[in-house]
This record gives C-alpha cells, structure tokens and sequence, in this order.
C-alpha cells in the first residue's frame, strides 16, 4: 500500500493511562511470547511494550487500507470485529482510531474479543472504558476468556462468537499457538484461516499479523509459516508487507522511536 505510513506518536491521554494509571512497564527486549502464563506483573510489562506498537500497527495499516478502498466501505454505519487472541487489546484500538478518522458513517462497532489471559483481558476492559470518553464512536466491547489447545477448542469458540464479522484481527497470536504445539503437525496459520474465513463476511477483510522470528518448535521462519498456511487454506491475500517483514515506530513518553518489525497480510473475502 503506497499510502501506508509507519511511524506516530501514542495519544497523550492513552500514554498517560498506560502508564501512569494502570501502571504499564516498558522494556525493549521482552523475550517469550507465551502470554497465557504470564501474571499480572508480566502482563503490565506487556502493555508498556506491545501495547503501543500493536495500536500503531493497525492505526496505521487500517487507516492506509480505509484509504484506498473508501467506495467499498463508504455505506457502512456499523462493523462488527472480531479479534482472535487480543491481549490487551492495541490492535482494537488502533483499528477504532483508524474507523472514527477514515470511515465518518460508522457510528456503532462491536468487538468480539478472546484471550486465554485474565490479567490481559481486565485491562483490555480498563482501557475500553477510558477510550470510550476520547472517540466519537459508540462502541461495544465482548470479551471472553478463551483457551485454545486443539481443534476441537475451535469448535467450541465457533459456538460461543457472532457467526459473521466484517473485520477479522488476529495480531502476534499464532506466534503462540506455533511455540505450544498446538495443531501441529497441521500448519497454525492455515488451521486459523479455516476458522476465520467462513466467519468473515462477503466484502470484509482479516488482518493477520505476527512477529517474524525463527520459531524453533516449527524449525521454520514465521512469515514462512504463515505463507505457506495462508496458501493451504486458499486465501485471498490482497496486500501484504514488502520483503520478509515491516518495519513500525511509535513515541511514547517511555521511548522516543520504539522500533517494531511484523509480516502482516490483509486477506480478503470476495
């Protein structure tokens, strides 16, 4: 997308929530990516670091994505989203800032949201409630908490979510799906699209996105990974990063350039 940009500063209401109220931590190497065990402590360690660079990443794609594909989102005046593996929720809310400034017809979103992390998903809530109070949109948050250990959790997902979303998220999730051993040996990304797909609406759209490291559970490359499920699951990759990965800075009052590098795919159902 050549209107993409990769680089913004976090707002100042949502930097001063982070960390001065809920008492986000910042730390640049964060190593593990086994969130579902992590406590409170290393949850707020988490949303200091990825929070910012999650709301940055869809903030920016989204809002290049709604910009050059206005006629085919300009009639919309509600959206349902779904997200697999929220966390603490970056990518939802930069996606919401992305609709409010590019989509202005788009009064009311519900957000369905699932995590297999308490902590996570509490200040997930926490930082709903306060978004609430800086964007015009009228929103709805549905949070669940979630495990997934085989296909057979996805079943039973399937019967507890809306059955047809016009966005689809799932953002630096499967990397732990990959790192546990769930579904393998089948491909994580290709079992992920077969579960999505037929939830997502005609003419709505999946973003897909992950860390690009060596996972050695898979022995393979993550992007790798995820093209070569994406393929087996017949998707239609509409837009996708150049080379093997994107890089994204945010400045926040913790660090002033917070470098992120993802593989992301924007996935399309005609």
């Amino acid at each position: 997308m050549e209107n993409l940009a990769t680089h913004l500063r976090l707002p100042a209401w949502l930097d001063t929530l982070l960390f001065d109220r809920l008492g986000a931590r910042y730390h640049r190497a964060r190593t593990g990516m086994n969130v579902i065990d992590w406590d409170r402590d290393d949850v707020r360690s988490y949303l200091g670091t990825y929070f910012p660079r999650s709301y940055a990443e869809a903030r920016c794609l989204f809002t290049a994505w709604f910009g050059s594909h206005a006629a085919a989102w300009r009639e919309r005046t509600s959206l349902r989203v779904f997200d697999f593996g929220c966390g603490t929720g970056g990518e939802v809310f930069g996606l919401l800032d992305a609709v409010a400034r590019c989509l202005p017809d788009v009064r009311e979103v519900a957000v369905a949201a699932t995590d297999g992390n308490h902590h996570a998903l509490r200040l997930f809530e926490r930082v709903g409630e306060a978004f609430a109070a800086h964007t015009s949109l009228r929103f709805r948050l549905h949070p669940l908490a979630f495990t997934v250990d085989d296909a057979a959790d996805l079943r039973v997902l399937g019967d507890n979510i809306a059955p047809a979303s016009d966005l689809v998220l799932s953002c630096k999730a499967v990397c732990e799906l990959v790192s546990r051993g769930v579904f393998a040996p089948e491909n994580a990304y290709a079992c992920l699209a077969r579960f999505c797909l037929p939830r997502l609406e005609a003419g709505g759209l999946m973003l897909l996105a992950d860390v690009t490291t060596y996972n050695p559970t898979a022995q393979a490359w993550l992007p790798d990974l995820m093209d070569a499920g994406l393929a087996e699951a017949g998707c239609t990759v509409a837009a996708r990063n150049a080379g093997f990965n994107q890089t994204f800075t945010v400045a926040h009052s913790r660090q002033a350039r917070d470098v992120s590098k993802i593989a992301w795919r924007f996935i399309t159902k005609p």
